[in-house]
């Protein structure tokens, strides 16, 4: 972590058991810094329940090259289970995420006043994000993305089974895009959510101003959901698709 630099890491075939009660608050399992290119965690058993740890930090301040972006950072086939403080994969910066083929279970959280499966924190760009092909992601009490003061591009999130039928406040939006997001795909996913918003696209960033969300798809997902009020709210975006949803608005919103 920190200034460290990597190359070609692998994480493997291991069970990981943080100690419970001596994690402090928002430790991480894996701090992988800007200064790692090529990391590649696959096959292991995850087991943190602090109530403390994230599972991943991304991309955070390297004295050493301030202006480096951590690439190729792989995530795949890993039995996760975590009662996470906040967010479960906290990004700073980051070209080629790739989070495919994993069971991710946060839904013995107990404590999420903010959070979410994936944060995006002030800082570059994030590009290349791809969530594929999960067979579970628990989000208990969180939303699944919270995308909205950071520049985000070539984002894909398909063919997933997402739960989050607990959120904490009617507030959250389980996909919070907002101006500066461009290139994403949410497709082909299933998924259970609760009273929470499902969709906002382009919401108003006093900062960013002048940019508009452009080139996202919302395409052939099936999904149930008990939320009241407006589930799915496009404000500005262009070349927006809305098309083959299956929809069961279970409370009428």
């Amino acid at each position: 972590s920190g200034s460290g630099s990597a190359k070609s890491v692998k994480v493997i075939d291991n069970v990981i058991i943080p100690h419970s009660t001596l994690a402090t608050a928002n430790s991480c399992i894996f701090n992988i810094p800007k200064l790692v290119d090529d990391l590649d965690v696959s096959g292991n058993t995850i087991i943190a329940k602090s109530g403390k740890q994230y599972l991943a930090r991304i991309g955070w301040q390297s004295a050493t090259d301030a202006t480096k972006v951590p690439k190729n950072i792989k995530f795949s086939k890993n039995n996760v289970l975590i009662d996470a403080s906040a967010y479960m994969v906290d990004l700073s910066q980051v070209d080629g995420l790739y989070i495919k083929e994993n069971s991710l279970d946060a839904s013995i959280t107990t404590t999420a006043s903010f959070g979410g499966f994936l944060g995006l924190q002030p800082g570059g760009a994030k590009k290349n994000i791809h969530i594929k092909n999960n067979e579970k992601i628990a989000l208990g009490s969180r939303d699944f993305l919270l995308a909205y003061y950071q520049q985000l591009s070539d984002l894909v999130i398909e063919d997933n089974h997402i739960f989050a039928e607990n959120p904490d406040s009617a507030t959250r939006t389980l996909f919070n895009l907002n101006q500066q997001v461009t290139k994403a795909s949410i497709k082909r996913n299933t998924i259970k959510a609760g009273n929470q918003q499902l969709l906002s696209v382009g919401a108003g960033v006093a900062t960013n101003a002048s940019f508009k969300c452009s080139d996202l798809k919302f395409n052939d997902n099936v999904i149930t959901h008990s939320c009241t009020n407006i589930a799915f709210e496009p404000r500005q975006c262009v070349n927006f698709s809305f098309c083959g949803n299956d929809v069961t608005a279970l409370a009428g919103g």
